[in-house]
């Protein structure tokens, strides 16, 4: 009998020392930091972790840009903003630029869980649809998030930003005068879009005039714009941008139209001595002013502004289109190509090889251009590779400029697309 105790006794201590052997680490809680580690900061000389990781409720969040798919960030377009309000039942509520939008979400620690949900049936012009199926795509592809300040981001599972947001003011505060902004600014250089900063064009003048009262306003080069900013420490946000609709050479068109989109973009300011500089919310540098004076800011352009008597209705010629790092390609001597819109917003044309029908449709200078349909002939293969460029380049159109006998049709960032000609 003693034998079999011993034996027993034996065999407990041999299962309670395998078990303290074999028994897992605890799983450890989620860090600091809100978002992964490759998340872009939004002070541009700071690299240090978000303030927060505890995710803000009840504040109406407006979405300013959202991922491009290519490493970069696009503005939002449309009059009525993106919102999301996210509530503390774990329901997100909000405007997604043409229908209203209800959903379910869930946050662990950095990270978070947006659920399909539901949105009215509103139809809203082509390029604003797109943008909202794009928007609802990308929340259900949100993995994490990061709070800096009056941002709020979110990252897909490769922790590549996707959606940013800002907190809007909902009363207008006035700004002390003392602000660092406040007062006249020269533009220097800004960002042409592939990545390099290029000074101003001999003969414009940009420049931007902080006022105490949230306003922004100045010359872009040809035109006179306005438009609402609100400050928060170094957090810089720029909306509500209006310009009036003069036409000057395509060189400062192209210059202007990339101003006012970057300006749309910042996200945070940085002093250095009298010059400022403006970020993104991912820490790109796009815009560089000098200290100005007063009398500077409405400094009429030295460029003659034109009022076309030109409409976009009509034929226009293809004379060149962008080669997508800065230059321009003249189109094929053998193969020309052409458009004609018609008042009815549709549109067709000879594409260099085939013949092509689309449809349009405008408000103001903006322009959103359908997927075209194409004859099916085969022609040489540097016509076929011309063509198939120009038929990809009218769908990314979001801009119009016609001046005296040309026309451009711009993207959404104020890049040069195609360049047409009266025949």
């Amino acid at each position: 009998m003693k034998k079999i105790l011993a034996l027993v006794g034996a065999m407990l201590i041999l299962t309670i020392f395998l078990a303290g052997c074999t028994s897992q680490p605890g799983i450890p809680g989620p860090t600091a930091t809100a978002g992964p580690t490759e998340a872009p900061v939004v002070a541009p000389s700071s690299t240090s972790a978000p303030a927060s990781s505890s995710f803000p409720t009840g504040v109406n969040w407006r979405l300013f840009s959202y991922t491009d798919g290519k490493g970069g960030m696009s503005n939002v377009i449309g009059d009525q903003p993106i919102t999301a309000l996210f509530r503390a039942d774990g329901t997100v509520t909000g405007s997604s630029g043409c229908n209203q939008y209800t959903a379910g979400y869930t946050t662990t620690g950095s990270s978070i869980k947006i659920t399909p949900g539901i949105s009215t049936m509103m139809a809203c012009a082509p390029a604003v649809m797109d943008q909202e199926s794009r928007y609802f795509s990308l929340m259900a592809d949100a993995a994490t998030y990061s709070v800096n300040g009056d941002n709020l981001l979110f990252f897909d599972t490769t922790g590549k930003a996707i959606l940013a947001y800002n907190r809007p003011l909902d009363t207008p505060v006035t700004m002390s005068a003392q602000a660092p902004v406040i007062g006249t600014w020269d533009l220097l250089t800004y960002n042409n879009g592939n990545n390099a900063m290029v000074s101003v064009l001999l003969g414009s003048n940009i420049s931007a005039v902080f006022t105490t009262d949230g306003k922004i306003s100045g010359s872009s080069g040809c035109n006179e714009y306005s438009g609402a900013y609100t400050l928060h420490g170094t957090t810089l946000g720029i909306t509500q941008i209006k310009s009036t609709k003069m036409a000057c050479n395509p060189d400062i068109m192209t210059q202007e139209n990339q101003y006012l989109a970057l300006l749309a973009k910042v996200s945070t300011y940085e002093m250095k001595g009298d010059q400022m500089n403006l970020y993104t919310v991912l820490g790109e540098k796009v815009l560089q002013y000098k200290k100005g004076q007063a009398a500077n800011s409405t400094v009429t352009p030295k460029s003659t502004p034109l009022i076309s008597p030109r409409t976009l209705v009509g034929t226009w010629v293809l004379k060149s289109y962008t080669d997508g790092k800065g230059g321009s390609v003249p189109v094929l001597a053998a193969a020309p190509i052409n458009a004609k819109f018609q008042a009815d917003g549709s549109l067709s044309g000879s594409s260099g090889c085939n013949q092509y029908t689309t449809t349009y449709s405008t408000s103001g200078e903006s322009i959103s251009i359908s997927q075209a349909a194409t004859t099916r002939m085969a022609c040489e293969p540097a016509v076929m590779t011309q063509e198939s460029v120009y038929l990809t380049l009218l769908q990314k159109a979001g801009k119009f400029v016609i001046y005296g006998d040309s026309m451009t049709l711009y993207d959404s960032t104020g890049a040069v697309l195609l360049s047409y000609s009266a025949p």
